[in-house]
């Protein structure tokens, strides 16, 4: 970091000054005094701006000191925490109302186990409903519990509350439960208690009555909307009422619980609440309503049967204040007082909400600023690149100060400047790759697919060109159930080789597509090739025709090494069949050779690269693969596949060679005649 002048020279007073103050003689004194009173001043200003340079020079110490402060974030987090603060409270609501509900239903079942047999020894009904109303005094909401009594043989004896009309203990009623349960538009819970001479049933109407005792003892709103329905329906379906989403995942439908006329819940204005009151705000007022929506299945009074697709719901509303003291309490303090907890947290939270926006604000504006700078730059740096891209290497970017922006602006411009001097060589070298791509994918292009198949035969290849652009080419066609096996090599290698290459492929395709074949098909590529190309070019084709009906291959050749035939016997032969190359003026002398063929038998075609692969000698010499290791190759055992073969010949290929890499382009073809092909075993 470099220093200014004004900090040297600032410096340099303040020191002067201390020296001379420091001198026993007034003059001098005073003049010190004078040089410290005006000199601190500006060396504290420079030496700040001096410590801040060090401190946010690089742009990496600016981010880490901006991201430091800015905590925005926390903002967010805050709405987040008080969702799920808002969920927990109504998780919590809910979770006290159900258990509140729960004991209410314990209770019930217990008085019915308590008080049926006692049920058993009363005289009449008057005495049983004397009996009922006096256990039942002391339960909760007694107001709201009704009794069943259906003596052997006798008739329904009914007391307290009725939850539906004419209700009655039912045959299905055989053995001790607790259950819920809808009659007549009415939903309650039911406590069963089969005796040996009668069945005892009491009830419990989740209605008002029983509301307002929840109510009371949770300090929540309750209400009950009784057995509602869930439904699968159309997205747009117009909503109305009581209605919650509990699956969005089918496209275009959603499944909902809705309240039903028949539900047997509390209509909005059936009664006043019992809750406490609750105050307002975030805080205080009743926010979260949650539903409570019971697993038990709710029965047909009748038959016992569960109602399919009828839950019972019940609403409940609640506030995170009621939540946090429920979960809190309160601590005794000095004897009687007590110190509401949920307050204290209440306060906390309030203290770290107004310390994070105060860091908030802080670091927004320092956020701000190095924004400001940052955008700034990047514009500038931009507008260079777009320049650039133009070719406008002239262009220089400014953008004044002492930090890493401003250093960063520094190396563009000397970029541009070495940039200008080698872009012409770096084109020209990017043209030229890109022109080789182009044709090295257009060379591939040109072969068959990777993923030829022919049935009932099996087909291996491996292709290495020498160079980007290689001169040996092979394709591969079926129809008929006649498969045609070509593999050509062209003189030469690189770029020229290449073209040539694509013109045959080409020719060979469009003579094909024409009928001709064999001998024929031998004599219009020769004239094509002489018409287009050097004389010097020539090019060597072995061309196959393997009819999987006739059971036969029909080999014309035209300067190109013998194809193998290897049997199942491990006999090894090739398929002899001299001829000139094509291209040149002498070519002729071309014919067909054919041969059965046997199920079980692979078939070997290459090009000369596979065979004339070297590997230097000490003295100098290079001494070839050649068609005897090749040949001891293909009889060293029967291959399981022609992938199996086409592997061991690579290898054997390699291990002589002790490369990866090849001299010349080779070529590479291995079928195998498969007995599906329908090919009749011949004889050799």
């Amino acid at each position: 970091m470099r220093t200014t002048r004004t900090f040297k020279v600032s410096g340099l007073v303040v020191l002067a000054g201390a020296l001379l103050a420091a001198v026993p003689i007034d003059g001098v004194r005073a003049l010190g005094t004078i040089g410290c009173v005006f000199g601190i001043p500006v060396f504290a200003v420079s030496a700040t701006r001096h410590l801040l340079r060090g401190l946010l020079w690089r742009v990496g110490s600016r981010l880490v000191m901006s991201y430091l402060l800015l905590l925005s974030a926390v903002v967010f987090a805050a709405f987040f925490v008080y969702a799920g603060l808002l969920v927990i409270a109504g998780q919590l609501g809910t979770r006290r109302v159900e258990v509140a509900l729960g004991r209410r239903r314990a209770a019930v079942a217990a008085l019915a186990h308590d008080l049926a047999p006692r049920l058993e020894t009363a005289r009449d009904a008057a005495a049983r409903a004397r009996m009922f109303a006096e256990a039942a005094a002391p339960s909760p909401a007694p107001a709201e519990i009704g009794m069943l009594w259906q003596p052997k043989g006798g008739t329904v004896e009914t007391a307290g509350a009725a939850a539906a009309p004419d209700l009655a203990p039912r045959p299905w009623m055989t053995s001790r439960a607790s259950v819920l349960a809808k009659s007549g538009g009415q939903v309650f819970a039911a406590a069963v208690e089969p005796r040996p001479a009668g069945t005892l049933v009491l009830t419990l109407r989740l209605h008002s009555g029983l509301r307002r005792e929840l109510e009371k003892e949770t300090g929540n709103i309750i209400r009950f909307h009784g057995a509602v329905k869930v439904t699968e329906e159309p997205v747009d379906v117009p909503k109305g009422g009581v209605r919650f989403t509990v699956d969005g995942r089918k496209k275009g439908k959603t499944t909902t619980i809705a309240g039903a006329p028949d539900s047997g819940g509390e209509k909005p204005e059936s009664g006043e609440t019992a809750a406490p009151p609750a105050g307002s705000g975030p805080w205080s007022a009743r926010w979260t309503a949650f539903p409570l929506v019971l697993s038990e299945p709710t029965l047909e009074w009748e038959t016992g049967r569960p109602l399919e697709g009828r839950l019972l719901l019940i609403l409940v509303r609640t506030s995170l204040e009621r939540e946090s003291r429920a979960l809190f309490g309160d601590l005794r303090v000095a004897g009687s007082q007590r110190l509401e907890l949920s307050r204290v947290v209440l306060g906390v939270m309030g203290g770290l909400g107004i310390a994070t926006i105060a860091v908030f604000a802080g670091a927004s504006l320092l956020a701000g600023l190095l924004v400001y700078r940052i955008a700034r730059a990047t514009r500038r740096l931009s507008i260079g690149f777009a320049e650039i891209e133009k070719g406008n290497f002239a262009h220089r970017a400014v953008l004044k100060g002492h930090d890493q922006l401003a250093a960063l602006v520094g190396s563009f411009n000397h970029m541009v400047e070495r940039l200008s001097a080698s872009v012409a060589a770096r084109a020209e070298k990017e043209a030229l790759e890109h022109e080789l791509s182009v044709a090295r994918d257009l060379q591939r292009r040109l072969l068959p697919p990777v993923d030829f198949a022919c049935p009932g035969v099996e087909i291996a290849v491996d292709f290495a060109p020498a160079a980007a652009i290689g001169g040996d080419f092979y394709d591969l066609s079926y129809a008929g159930r006649v498969l045609t096996v070509s593999v050509a090599d062209v003189s030469g290698h690189g770029l020229p080789t290449g073209l040539v290459m694509a013109a045959a492929k080409a020719s060979l395709g469009m003579l094909a597509r024409t009928g001709s074949e064999g001998v024929r098909l031998m004599e219009l590529l020769h004239e094509e090739m002489v018409r287009t190309t050097e004389r010097r070019t020539f090019v060597t084709l072995a061309h196959l025709v393997f009819d999987l009906a006739k059971g036969t291959v029909s080999y014309t050749n035209a300067g190109h090494p013998y194809p193998y035939r290897v049997r199942k016997d491990g006999t090894a032969l090739a398929l002899a069949n001299p001829a000139r190359p094509l291209g040149l003026t002498f070519s002729g002398g071309w014919h067909t050779v054919t041969e059965p063929l046997a199920a079980g038998d692979f078939w070997v075609v290459f090009s000369d690269g596979l065979v004339e692969a070297t590997r230097g000698g000490t003295d100098g010499s290079d001494e070839s693969w050649g068609f005897q290791r090749l040949e001891e190759v293909l009889r060293a055992g029967p291959a399981e596949s022609a992938a199996a073969l086409k592997d061991r010949i690579l290898d054997a290929q390699r291990a002589f060679t002790r490369r990866t890499d090849t001299e010349d382009d080779r070529t590479l073809l291995v079928l195998r005649i498969d007995g599906s092909a329908g090919v009749v075993s011949a004889s050799a």
